[in-house]
């Protein structure tokens, strides 16, 4: 299996991904995009993963990378590779299979709770029925037609989704390492001087840290499961 990242932006790094990649005796590479670097060919990766990054799916004049990855994005479906997109990456393929994007309601940072939606899918077997997850997004989106949502929170009801076995969004982050959440916390200040009901603290965040690894295990099922699909 030949890996494929998108990243957008230097802190948003694949962290667990890249794990869960070299257990299994999988290639990567990786697309940068903050650094200008150029895409594959489709025939040179098996899977796409998708990062995150503060950008909004809708800012192609403050990064005009946004419309060739999305126009790559429409290609890569079209192709049926498989793709997981994570947090920004979810967004842009909601967009991608002509759904709306907006901002949510609520502003989620920090360790909460998602539940799973009772939709039996292959790709949730084994994982459980609620969990914590780690959460840094403005944004959401509609459920795209024919997606099956697979998870939801408090504060944003379109958590998880999968479409047609080839195409799984995740708008939470479980690739997140304690690593790259002193990452996430050393370049988010702005954000953090903002208060909300699904806002953490740092000093909260740092408490929660031991939850990553169980949430990198959750995540690690939930890629063999898709992988398998």
């Amino acid at each position: 299996m030949r890996l494929h990242i998108l990243q957008h932006e230097l802190f948003e790094e694949p962290g667990y991904i890249l794990d869960w990649a070299k257990d299994r005796g999988f290639s990567y590479s990786v697309t940068r995009f903050h650094m200008m670097e150029s895409l594959p060919r489709h025939n040179q990766y098996d899977m796409l993963i998708i990062m995150g990054g503060p950008m909004s799916v809708h800012d192609e004049n403050k990064y005009p990378w946004l419309a060739t990855e999305k126009k790559f994005l429409k290609e890569a479906i079209a192709h049926q590779k498989k793709i997981v997109g994570i947090c920004l990456g979810s967004q842009l393929l909601a967009l991608v299979l002509e759904a709306k994007v907006f901002r949510n309601q609520w502003k989620e940072i920090g360790f909460f709770e998602v539940i799973h939606s009772n939709t039996n899918h292959a790709v949730t077997e084994g994982l459980p029925r609620q969990f914590i997850a780690f959460h840094w997004h403005g944004d959401t989106f509609d459920l795209p037609s024919g997606c099956e949502l697979l998870y939801s929170s408090q504060a944003c009801k379109h958590q998880a989704y999968i479409w047609n076995k080839h195409v799984l969004g995740l708008q939470f982050h479980l690739e997140v390492t304690p690593e790259l959440l002193q990452l996430f916390l050393d370049n988010a200040d702005e954000e953090l001087k903002e208060s909300g009901p699904f806002i953490q603290t740092v000093s909260q965040m740092r408490e929660k840290s031991y939850l990553l690894n169980e949430i990198n295990s959750i995540l690690g099922r939930m890629l063999d499961n898709f992988v398998k699909l």
